[in-house]
């Protein structure tokens, strides 16, 4: 079991002594010289949150950043008596974190992003608090908007500091304005979570509410989206809330209405495009195949940027079967997908696409198939194609792909296959003309494995792909596909180009928010410094635009996650070289915890944790050091 991270923000309590003393101590010095405490959780917890996890670790340091200063040449009573009087009128908020230990595989959670609160007058030990998300009004979010939205059923945005679980449903939220204006929206049965936000639904109406007084019972950290309210209050809220009569939109609120129609149309696509990722995830174990359905929508929503789509991972993860795989699951005959068998021999393009033969005044196709592949495709332009090549880097990908890199980022897709002054003298100019527009009915892709025999990719190709490493999943999942494998369906007829960008849309405007654009200014001004070669292209982030605009609904990752997925597919694949240029970005690997320290990215991780926890990000940053320490480069 692997490390993992909750995004919403719990409330917790210093533990007493009484509180963990079957479990241990609630204060003490450790072996690394730290004061180390229990917390007492005090907040309803997410429901894929352990129900046995009561208490969780924190650890002085968090403290620091709040005032508290430990006197190490203190003695180790004083300094935890130093803790408790510390935290005595406060609260704690923070995001807690499941580590597991690499000696015994044990767990433990430990509070991570504390931030604190003061008790209130009436704080007693018996206290239970009921987190509720909060929606500000910014930009062109207003009061307006969010109430319509809300009645439309439309999404209202996005909020991380609550659980997204769907069994976790809110009964009510609270939008804030600029005037500090609180005001009440519930009582709903269930939501939806997708790259557009929350989706909040109530069977018996929605209803407004005005918050006044009550407000001041509530727990909140400001700046957070989240209030804490006591359970009492809360069910106080809900009854107020249930005696207050339902709002609607106006009679004449006719643009509302051609919002609603619109957004109905939307929510047809959407639908489509459910239905067809249910049927990609059926296939696979149909196909007796193995995949995370994070890698399932990964795949599928990296292949609606049209940009290069990479599969790597090493050998039998089912690279080439996940192609074939989402073909099916599209219904497109085998005549549609071509795999390319890449040679180690390959130099140039034209081992590919072929060359004009002066001598005999023809053009020559390559033996791949390709270019013939290529022209079908332009005269069935309502068709879908796929194109894979297959270990894509047996050869130099720079070399033998060298015209499709210049041209995939280009609104006119054209790929000269020989000079236009000698379409005159080739004897088949008719069927190979000198320029062939590939459509956006094409799409490439390629699978890689990386060992000795392979070579890496140069930043001109990780500018232009999406390389995502297939996931190895836990073997006793083969037993739940067996079943899969034993149902069938009838085939019907295969999906059009106009069916796939139905589903594929491309923003007009940048739609990433200001504070992920900074982040990704900053990482490129980290990556600069280093070294020149290394940063972040504009391209890179049109790239990552699309990528989070292309987000299906029923995702099984968030924005956040969808984020952190980017930064390291699109980013952390060029963070490659010698320990000499690479250690102030890495950082210094220490095995006994497993993790890294002096790291520029870590560091820059910490201080966007509002865009991402970069779990994933993080992860390969500790791989990449721990390669470093092991043999001076990582790769």
């Amino acid at each position: 079991m692997k490390h993992q991270k909750w995004e919403a923000k719990f409330i917790a309590v210093l533990a007493s002594e009484q509180d963990v003393s079957d479990i241990g101590r609630d204060i003490f010095v450790n072996t690394s010289g730290t004061p180390q405490f229990s917390l007492k959780i005090i907040s309803y917890e997410p429901a894929d949150f352990p129900r046995d996890v009561r208490y969780v670790t924190c650890y002085a340091e968090e403290l620091v950043k709040w005032g508290f200063e430990d006197n190490i040449q203190d003695t180790h009573l004083d300094r935890c008596q130093a803790v408790r009087d510390f935290l005595q009128d406060s609260l704690l908020v923070f995001q807690p974190e499941r580590r597991v230990s690499k000696q015994d595989f044990r767990e433990h959670y430990v509070a991570t992003n504390v931030t604190l609160v003061g008790k209130k007058d009436n704080f007693s030990d018996t206290l239970s608090l009921i987190p509720v998300p909060v929606f500000y009004e910014q930009g062109l979010v207003t009061l307006e908007s969010f109430r319509t939205n809300l009645l439309q059923r439309k999404h209202v945005g996005n909020n991380f500091h609550v659980s997204s679980n769907e069994e976790d449903t809110h009964g009510f939220i609270l939008f804030r304005g600029k005037d500090r204006k609180n005001i009440l929206f519930g009582e709903f049965d269930s939501h939806t979570v997708a790259h557009g936000g929350y989706r909040f639904l109530s069977s018996s109406g929605v209803r407004e509410l005005e918050l006044g007084s009550l407000l001041e019972e509530a727990y909140e950290k400001e700046g957070d989206s989240v209030l804490f309210f006591p359970v009492n209050v809360h069910e106080e809220i809900l009854e107020m809330l249930n005696e207050t009569p339902p709002i609607s939109l106006p009679d004449d609120a006719q643009e509302a209405r051609e919002q609603a129609a619109a957004g109905a149309t939307i929510e047809a696509v959407e639908t489509r495009e459910e239905q067809f990722l249910e049927e990609l995830k059926r296939k696979t174990k149909e196909m007796g195949l193995f995949y995370s359905d994070d890698d399932l929508y990964n795949f599928h929503t990296a292949l609606k940027t049209q940009s290069l789509v990479i599969l790597a991972g090493m050998s039998g993860t089912g690279k080439s079967q996940l192609v074939n795989a989402y073909a099916k699951a599209l219904r497109l005959p085998s005549s549609q997908v071509a795999f390319i068998s890449v040679r180690p021999s390959w130099t140039d393009d034209t081992d590919l696409i072929g060359y004009p033969d002066t001598l005999n005044n023809v053009y020559r196709p390559g033996d791949s198939g390709l270019v013939n592949t290529l022209i079908r495709a332009k005269k069935e332009s309502d068709k879908l194609f796929f194109v894979c090549f297959d270990e894509m880097n047996l050869a130099r990908v720079e070399h033998y792909f060298s015209q499709f890199l210049s041209i995939l980022e280009t609104d006119t897709r054209t790929l000269k296959l020989y000079n236009e002054d000698l379409q005159q003298r080739f004897y088949n100019s008719e069927q190979y003309e000198p320029n062939l527009t590939i459509g956006d009915n094409v799409f490439f892709l390629g699978t890689v494995n990386i060992d000795e025999t392979t070579h890496q990719f140069s930043d001109k190709v990780l500018d232009r792909a999406n390389v995502i490493e297939l996931a190895v999943l836990p073997f006793h999942r083969l037993l739940d596909i067996e079943e899969e494998k034993k149902s069938r369906r009838t085939e019907e007829l295969p999906y059009t180009t106009e069916d796939f960008w139905s589903k594929g849309k491309q923003p007009r405007t940048v739609q990433l928010t200001e504070v992920e654009l900074s982040f990704l200014w900053d990482m490129h001004q980290t990556l600069q410094n280093v070294s020149l070669k290394m940063g972040i292209g504009p391209r890179i982030v049109r790239q990552i635009d699309r990528y989070l605009y292309n987000m299906p609904d029923s995702t099984p990752f968030t924005r956040r996650d969808a984020f952190d997925k980017q930064v390291v597919q699109r980013v952390l694949t060029k963070v490659r070289g010698a320990e000499d240029v690479l250690l102030p970005l890495v950082g210094v690997y220490r095995d006994a915890e497993d993790t890294v320290v002096e790291s520029e990215l870590f560091q820059l991780f910490n201080r966007y944790s509002e865009v991402s926890e970069f779990i994933e990000a993080r992860m390969l940053l500790i791989a990449k050091a721990r390669e470093l320490k092991r043999n001076g480069y990582t790769m």
